[in-house]
């Protein structure tokens, strides 16, 4: 992060009596690993920690976690029902139906035929 300026330090101590050390340390340690190498990201982290009561490091983290599961479990939602269409449309039974992406019509398919 490099050298901080005093209002920076006066926020981290503000923020040392809300929360425990080690949350200060991974929002910097977060910041840092997302290439924002500034207070402002990390103090963005604590404030969304504490809007969500997550005081330690280790609810922060477990909650992370959730997030990753829950993206994982949409993105293969989404394959899921992707793959669907295209074996519908593989088998003819889709003609003309617009495409996953909202783009362009799909023309009518005879793959399997």
């Amino acid at each position: 992060m490099g050298a901080l300026p005093r209002a920076a330090f006066d926020s981290i101590v503000g923020y040392l009596e809300q929360v425990e050390p080690d949350l200060v340390c991974e929002a910097i340690n977060q910041a840092a690993i997302n290439n924002k190498r500034s207070w402002g990201y990390a103090q963005a982290i604590l404030r969304d920690c504490l809007k969500n009561n997550i005081t330690t490091r280790a609810a922060y983290l477990a909650e992370k976690e959730a997030r990753s599961q829950q993206k994982g479990a949409a993105q293969r939602q989404q394959m899921k029902t992707t793959q669907e269409k295209l074996r519908e449309i593989a088998k003819g039974g889709i003609a003309d139906d617009v495409s996953a992406d909202g783009g362009a019509p799909v023309a009518g398919y005879e793959l399997l035929g």
